[in-house]
């Protein structure tokens, strides 16, 4: 499986990441993005992990699934749930390391994930979709 980081860079503008009403207010959910023109010939179709979620006031994040100081999915389980509440606010938090980002910049929280960040990835909602940038 090619490295995220570098397939970031084929995701091009326009390209549907979701259908919007799968992301409620509140929820986060991991999305795999098909990327066939990074594809040389003869190669498989590579595909991008991306985290889209929509904060409690409806505003829409989109990071590639990729903790940036452990460099795997913030997930294990399909089914994990990525915001947790702490206190009187929610984060999001990384499965393998339990270090935690804030949802709505993708800052690291944590003491160990200070100065790092999730990769962004802007987008809109289009038609009923979401959509890169």
């Amino acid at each position: 499986m090619s490295d995220a980081l570098f397939l970031l860079p084929h995701l091009r503008s326009g390209t549907v990441v979701c259908e919007a009403s799968l992301v409620a207010a509140g929820q986060a959910r991991s999305v795999k993005v098909a990327l066939p023109q990074a594809v040389a010939a003869g190669d498989d179709v590579p595909v991008i992990d991306l985290l889209v979620l929509r904060l409690a006031d409806g505003a829409l994040r989109v990071y590639l699934n990729r903790c940036p100081h452990f460099g795997l999915p913030l997930n294990v389980r399909e089914d994990y749930e990525f915001l947790n509440d702490e206190g009187d606010e929610v984060v999001l938090r990384c499965q393998h390391h339990y270090m935690d980002f804030s949802p709505a910049t993708g800052e690291g929280l944590s003491f160990e994930c200070r100065g790092d960040a999730l990769s962004d990835v802007p987008v809109t909602e289009r038609d009923g979709q979401i959509v890169t940038l």
